[in-house]
């Protein structure tokens, strides 16, 4: 876990310490993150059966499924998850949640779909199963949905992201903000070679090649039905509806010029 990458991200995206924040398949390390931080109205949520209601206090614990979360729509000015999506059946549902019960945005860290990635796991260097998670958890929990069997590790493309988000809400151009950085793994900062090898990565690839870096951060910014409908659509009596005239105008020219 890069926690300063974590800070980062969080600081830069949510500047106000007051807005409610949900953590989704959250832990300790949030906890402590976030108090360091100074948010002050956070709800941290997970599956986990081994955490506990007075374990996160003063912020507010809620036991969640991510891909089923029983909050009501924007719920929360912000949802955020770190490196907890690849631990679903369906990472894309899981986002598709914290969008829906998000009013403000969505701030995931993630792994990161690459050439780079392709070349470690190739070398043994990392995984397409989460084995090692399940095996520092006596082959108990870690796995997929926090279980003993092991998940595959899906990693994200930009790409992916903003064709998720727009299938779920094709009603705006949806601003998404990226960012990339270098985790080490914790076996091998141990390892002075591959230490340094790790070190010279995120160098080399950070100034000239950031998408190749093992972790990616997006903020997904909610839209603003004021301003940033798509022009074929419109709001009347609070209901989102198609723009007729739009459509008369622009689309039917087309396909009966006269």
């Amino acid at each position: 876990m890069n926690i300063e990458f974590y800070k980062k991200i969080i600081k830069q995206n949510i500047p106000d310490k007051n807005n409610s924040i949900l953590v989704v398949a959250g832990s300790h390390n949030d906890f402590v993150i976030l108090r360091e931080l100074e948010y002050k109205n956070v709800t941290i949520s997970n599956l986990d059966e081994r955490l506990l209601d007075d374990q996160f206090k003063p912020y507010n614990w809620s036991r969640q499924n991510a891909e089923s979360l029983t909050f009501a729509d924007k719920s929360f000015d912000y949802v955020i998850v770190n490196m907890g999506l690849h631990h679903c059946f369906s990472p894309h549902k899981a986002l598709l949640e914290m969008y829906r019960v998000a009013y403000q945005g969505v701030i995931c860290i993630e792994n990161r779909d690459s050439f780079l990635m392709k070349m470690l796991i190739n070398l043994n260097l990392s995984y397409k199963y989460e084995l090692p998670a399940v095996f520092f958890n006596n082959c108990n929990y870690g796995g997929v949905q926090n279980s003993e069997i092991p998940n595959y590790i899906y990693r994200w493309k930009e790409n992916e992201v903003k064709k998720t988000i727009d299938c779920y809400a094709p009603y705006t151009n949806h601003k998404i903000f990226y960012y990339y950085d270098l985790n080490i793994p914790e076996r091998y900062k141990n390892k002075f070679f591959l230490k340094y090898m790790f070190t010279l990565l995120r160098i080399i690839f950070k100034t000239i090649l950031p998408k190749q870096l093992n972790i990616f951060a997006f903020f997904i910014k909610k839209p603003n039905f004021d301003s940033d409908l798509l022009p074929w659509l419109k709001i009347e009596d609070n209901l989102l509806k198609i723009n007729k005239n739009w459509i008369n105008d622009n689309w039917n020219k087309k396909f009966n010029p006269r």
